[in-house]
């Protein structure tokens, strides 16, 4: 779908995902191979412009939970430190039915962060995702903290694990984080 990124018209992307595409391969390390075997989720993302003025960077959360739902949500930061309104999400449910999610509708709270010893930079590394209207209550934590890249353009990507923080309810998950944008003085 169509993605608005910032306030001029420019400022969008489109965007589509295959969230459970099954895998299979081999994976070679040195002179051994093994077979390797499981769940991918693919996207691909065009854009006409970058960050515009006043934007500093997105945090970017592909969740794959335990009870068959999906979520993508990504928040572009203002240079304040605030969500941008364009910032979004959606759901996929079990049936592959999306419901598209406003910022307002959710809640992001960074729980702690980690600091590069390469770059000094520091990004968050834990997170709270509450998402009321799907009876959310979700932490986030990387598998490992250091999952910085460090290219022309320093960033962290890397693999998540989710947890319920409601004790009734018995769901967890996996996913992606994709973390651009900060700085030694976050």
């Amino acid at each position: 779908g169509h993605s608005q990124k910032g306030s001029r018209p420019g400022n969008a992307s489109y965007y589509y995902s295959f969230t459970r595409m099954q895998t299979q391969g081999t994976l070679k390390i040195g002179d051994r191979e093994f077979n390797v075997h499981g769940s991918s989720w693919m996207d691909r993302e065009w854009n006409t412009s970058a960050l515009e003025k006043g934007q500093k960077g997105w945090d970017w959360f592909a969740l794959q939970l335990s009870d068959g739902r999906e979520i993508m949500l990504y928040q572009i930061r203002r240079d304040n430190g605030k969500a941008d309104l364009t910032s979004k999400g959606v759901i996929i449910n079990e049936s592959g039915h999306s419901i598209k999610l406003e910022w307002k509708d959710l809640d992001l709270k960074i729980l702690s962060s980690w600091a590069s010893p390469e770059t000094g930079i520091r990004y968050p590394s834990g997170w709270k995702l509450n998402i009321p209207s799907e009876n959310l209550d979700l932490e986030i934590k990387p598998l490992i903290e250091n999952q910085e890249l460090r290219t022309s353009v320093n960033y962290w990507e890397g693999a998540v694990e989710v947890q319920s923080l409601q004790n009734d309810i018995s769901l967890n998950g996996k996913g992606y984080v994709e973390l651009t944008g900060y700085t030694r003085t976050n």
